[in-house]
């Protein structure tokens, strides 16, 4: 879906494949009971003991909580997708020789950004627990990038549809997705003020801009970067956008509504990645955690920590 700008909220977060604006219809959305968030999850009597644990409602997972004002949920009409649907729903599968992760940094970085596209790229691999590589810087005066000085700002801003051009050519052949980065404001249209991004899920490329989250080396920074690469490449695994929990793949409307969700996977979309890439929900948390700790982000890392101690019982 494409929106313009309302010029009373400046803030457009992309979310999946469209491009997602503030919509002034407020909409009813009622939280899902205990039954039904049940019923997302999806029968679990026949898994492995660890993965019953794993997919299972505990006291470290929030229900979604009501939804107002500008929150997503109380402007988009979503319906959820249970862990079935997913099963059954049409999505790129992780086989040979699509195996691998990209991260395609566009443009210039400070030492402290390259530090974090670092983080990055670390982060991604513990999450999805699948191999992740950096590409070489690309220089965008050497392609076909569009850009221009934003209206309001001045600032510099690349034309987002061109980047998606070029991924397409860039995903190597054994590229389950390529993700770009840039520090350069975004936009997708002339019509537009700017975008956090944009991506295309049967293509398999996305891009998205780091340059409205704050400062670089700033936990919070990291912490807004982390979420905003694992919830888009969580769609490109065809997860869709959560509405049984508080969750990472909760739709967002803003930079607050952003802050707000967790850093984790509630058991509906953690079952949902774990059947598209198996991995050991153990020792995926507890790899969270080691690198929740070294970077300082100690609510994520009490969080998991929580969550270890649930899965040992």
């Amino acid at each position: 879906m494409r929106a313009r700008l309302n010029p009373l909220f400046p803030i457009l977060v992309l979310m999946g494949i469209g491009f997602i604006g503030i919509i002034a219809q407020e909409r009813a959305f009622t939280p899902p009971d205990a039954v039904t968030r049940k019923f997302a999850i999806g029968e679990t009597r026949f898994l492995p003991g660890d993965q019953q644990k794993a997919f299972s409602e505990t006291r470290s997972f929030s229900p979604k909580s009501e939804a107002e004002g500008i929150d997503w949920l109380a402007n988009h009409d979503e319906p959820g997708q249970t862990f079935e649907q997913f099963l059954s729903a049409r999505r790129n599968l992780v086989q040979p020789p699509r195996t691998k992760l990209y991260v395609q940094p566009i443009g210039e970085f400070s030492d402290k950004e390259k530090a974090v596209l670092e983080q990055v790229k670390a982060f991604a691999k513990i999450f999805f627990q699948m191999p992740v590589e950096m590409r070489p810087v690309i220089d965008p005066a050497k392609h076909q990038i569009t850009s221009r000085k934003n209206p309001g700002s001045g600032n510099t801003q690349f034309l987002s549809t061109d980047i998606l051009t070029l991924l397409r050519d860039e995903l190597p052949a054994d590229g389950y997705s390529i993700l770009a980065i840039t520090m350069t404001d975004l936009y997708p249209e002339e019509s537009w003020n700017f975008v956090f991004g944009q991506a295309s899920i049967q293509e398999r490329v996305g891009v998205f801009s780091f340059a409205r989250y704050g400062e670089a080396g700033d936990p919070k920074y990291l912490q807004r970067c982390l979420k905003v690469f694992t919830h888009e490449t969580g769609h490109m695994f065809g997860v869709r956008h959560c509405i049984h929990f508080q969750c990472l793949m909760n739709g967002s409307n803003s930079l607050s509504e952003t802050d707000s969700a967790p850093l984790h996977l509630c058991p509906v979309c953690l079952r949902k990645l774990h059947s598209a890439k198996a991995f050991e929900p153990r020792k995926r948390y507890q790899q969270m955690k080691t690198f929740f700790e070294k970077h300082e982000l100690a609510d994520d890392a009490k969080w998991t920590a929580g969550r270890l101690k649930e899965l040992a019982k």
